[in-house]
């Protein structure tokens, strides 16, 4: 989290305040949709199935920093 952190404030020159609470914002928005996935799935499909949903989300999150590191490479 503090590495997350460090690296907003950073990008963000003009306002890191606004930009840490805007993190810890989707922070809290990340955990309320894995648990409503995670409720939705196993109604759905059984308890069985959020292995799968977990590796799916998984590689979700690593396109994502992978697609923002090329947008801010590191100096």
């Amino acid at each position: 989290m503090t590495g997350i952190q460090l690296r907003i404030m950073n990008l963000a020159h003009k306002a890191p305040l606004l930009a840490t609470t805007s993190s810890h914002s989707a922070l809290n928005l990340g955990n309320a949709a894995g648990a409503y996935l995670g409720g939705v799935t196993i109604n759905t499909l059984g308890i069985a199935s959020i292995p799968w949903l977990a590796s799916g989300l998984a590689v979700l999150a690593l396109c994502g920093a992978m697609g923002q590191l090329s947008l801010h490479p590191q100096r």
